[in-house]
This record gives structure tokens, sequence and C-alpha cells, in this order.
């Protein structure tokens, strides 16, 4: 990915720079203010202020003024009140869990990650194009095979059933309880076998129109790769009762998915 400025800071840099646009949900941090005492705040934003300047992050204009950079300012814009944001959470067997954020604004788009415990890493992302780059790991590039079966369709609830016995290693209680849901032997034998040990497991979401509530919404998918299948999986309600559909995938079908649930930024 071609170079564009990136921002290293610790939470209560973070958050003191943050708090200067006004109280707000930050979506990818926590509220550092939380469960502190007043004096602890001030110690904590006086420690971060100070670092700020040092770190050249911050410069002293005058006494009684400060210089932050134009591409920062916007950078953390975007994060404070952004128009969309995208959730991706994904691991790999054997790595820890990812997490990372994506902020959309007018004309720009920010990720915003926590690189380690209490440490944010914030980049301009120059396009969607760029976002492809940016997770091609979830989203499955090395994997160009269907999975071999057609699409099937779970409740929630069985779905945790299963898992949850999966979880705890009963893996013929997990096959019997997909079989009682109507799923063929072999069909509840290789989602057991993905459930067990998945190869890969994301999730994707999508907060929409953040600004404006009436017309705000969110939608989102899951990727479940196994030993042997890779599956989109698509919520939807029936009945009033929430379900999963799991549709066969590869790795193109996964990239059009995730092309078709970005937001659209409005100068695009």
């Amino acid at each position: 990915m071609e170079h564009y400025p990136t921002l290293e800071l610790d939470e209560d840099e973070l958050w003191f720079l943050l708090s200067q646009y006004g109280s707000g949900i930050i979506v990818g941090m926590y509220d550092t203010y939380h469960g502190r005492r007043s004096e602890e705040i001030r110690a904590a934003n006086e420690t971060a202020f100070q670092s700020l300047v040092q770190r050249g992050i911050l410069q002293l204009a005058s006494e009684n003024e400060v210089f932050l950079a134009e591409w920062i300012i916007s950078l953390l814009g975007v994060c404070h009140h952004p128009d969309h944001s995208l959730i991706v959470q994904y691991q790999v067997a054997g790595e820890p869990l990812r997490r990372t954020f994506i902020h959309y604004g007018d004309n720009l788009i920010v990720e915003l990650c926590e690189t380690e415990p209490h440490k944010y890493h914030l980049r301009i992302v120059p396009d969607q194009e760029a976002l492809i780059d940016l997770f091609d790991g979830f989203l499955c590039s090395d994997t160009n095979s269907l999975s071999g079966e057609r699409e099937f369709r779970l409740t929630t609830s069985a779905l945790f059933r299963a898992r949850d016995l999966c979880f705890k290693g009963n893996l013929q209680g997990a096959e019997k309880a997909l079989i009682s849901e109507g799923f063929e032997e072999e069909q509840a034998q290789r989602l057991t076998r993905s459930l067990y040990k998945p190869a890969r497991n994301t999730s994707v979401i999508v907060i929409a129109n953040r600004d404006t509530v009436n017309t705000q919404y969110v939608q989102g998918f899951s990727i479940l790769e196994g030993p042997d299948n890779l599956w989109i999986m698509e919520p939807y309600e029936e009945n009033g009762e929430e379900a999963i559909a799991f549709i066969p995938a590869n790795a193109e079908i996964i990239r059009a998915r995730f092309l078709e649930i970005l937001p659209r930024r409005s100068n695009a």
C-alpha cells in the first residue's frame, strides 16, 4: 500500500485529543475517563498533553495556544464524528484476535486499531481498493474452491448449541444436534469440523449514516472457514426467529460481498 500519514498514540493521548471535539461514543476504543476520579483525569490529561508536546504532535504557538497539523485534525475529526463506520474482527487459527475499525468522513477514510494493549494506530486509507489490500488476510485470498455443498440455513439458537458442544469437545453431540435440525449426516459432520477447528473466522459490520438517526442502519455478515469448507454467514429473521444462511464461498465471492457492503462516501 502506498505510504500515507499515520499516527501512533497511547490511549490517554488519543482520548485527550478526541475529547477536544466534545463528548461522544468512539467506535474502536474505550472511554479512558470511565471509572476515574476527577483528579486522576486531570493528571492523565496533563501527562498526555506534555507527551504530545514532547513528541511534536502538539506544538506550542504561544503561552495560551497550541498548533495541530491539519491532517491530524481531519483524521481525529473523522474518528470522532464519522458518517459511517466499518468494523472487522477476524482470527486465524493459532493467532490472536484482530479488530480493525474504519471510519468514513466526507472525503477521508481513517483506520483505527489497537496494535497492543493501550496503544493505538491511526492511518489514512486512500480509497476502497486500499481496504482490499488492508484486509487481504480475512478475505481468504488464498482460497479458491467453493464449499462442496449447497446453501443451508440454521436458527441462531441451534447454531449456538452446536458451537457450545464443539467448544466442550463433544463433537458427536454437536453432530446429533445438527441432524435433529434436519441436516444430513455428512453435512452435519462438515459444519461440526468447521466449528470445532475453524481455520479462519471473521465478522464484518457496517454502521451507516451515523450522523442521521432517522436513516441510520446496521448490516453485516460473517465468514467461517473450516478444514475443507468456506461459507459466508448471512443473518436474517424468519417468523420472528433469528437465523443464519450458510452460503458456499470462495475468495472472489467474499471480495464481492465485502465491496457490496462497504459504505459509499458522499463525494464518491
